[in-house]
């Protein structure tokens, strides 16, 4: 069994895991660069598997991301990343993100609330009328 290990599909791989991780943070490629001193062009080239990533550029990029590289390499799914939360009570947990279904989630919450304010208006209004 080959280990063979090609650059450009690795380089491919990370540039896809950090856009996705990007994206599910809701941070613009502009103010990426901007935070570790990139153009960018530089993280529009990286995310598309386009540019020979340092070491140190991949730090900076985890450190800013908040992740660690264990993280930004985890490969086994396609398009999903995960990374280590600390929810309010100082427990670790783990949270997947399909990047590509992120806006849908909140647009599904965004409806679900004002179904629920019109519910609520809606029995506030007929309690209201039934306790007269």
């Amino acid at each position: 069994m080959s280990r063979h290990i090609s650059i450009e599909e690795l380089l491919e791989k990370v540039g896809r895991n950090l856009s996705a991780i990007r994206n599910a943070k809701r941070q613009t490629q502009e103010g990426v660069a901007k935070s570790i001193g990139v153009t960018h062009p530089v993280i529009s080239k990286i995310e598309s598997g386009q540019y020979n990533l340092t070491m140190e550029l991949l730090v900076k990029l985890c450190n800013h991301y908040d992740i660690g590289l264990l993280e930004l390499f985890d490969f086994e799914t396609s398009q999903v990343f995960y990374f280590t939360q600390t929810n309010k009570t100082g427990n670790h947990h783990k949270q997947y993100v399909y990047h590509e279904h992120t806006d849908g989630y909140d647009l599904l919450v965004k409806e679900l609330k004002s179904e629920i304010e019109y519910l609520r208006g809606f029995i506030d209004k007929n309690v209201n009328i039934i306790n007269k």
